[in-house]
């Protein structure tokens, strides 16, 4: 899967209207926002110390430096196929709402 092609290929305001329309909860919870302001304002769901890439170009890195640049676990699920054993993962019971970005170029991938 190529997300930075898919978040190219959808645009600006696209790319907004994906992550607002992922995150029914947080549209609920206030009926009275319409979905234009949470879509304009989904950098508040950052959290402060989030690291967000500013550019969708390539990230050309050989194997060996995406092996430097994560941890072995990280590498093993984004490169690998692999996956994280069952209910290991910290964020299981993760239950404010926020932007989960891409442990490897950044980008933004789904709210919360």
């Amino acid at each position: 899967m190529d997300r930075r092609k898919l978040i190219l290929t959808l645009g600006g305001a696209a790319t907004l209207s994906l992550f607002g329309s992922w995150a029914p909860g947080a549209i609920a919870a206030k009926p009275s926002r319409s979905l234009n302001e949470i879509q304009s304002r989904w950098r508040e769901l950052l959290d402060p110390t989030a690291r967000i890439a500013h550019s969708t170009a390539r990230l050309d890195r050989s194997a060996d430096a995406w092996r430097e640049a994560l941890p072995r676990d990280a590498y093993d699920v984004l490169f690998e196929e692999d996956t994280e054993r069952p209910f290991s993962s910290v964020l299981n019971d993760e239950k404010r709402p926020g932007i989960f970005v891409c442990r490897a170029c950044d980008l933004p991938l789904f709210s919360s």
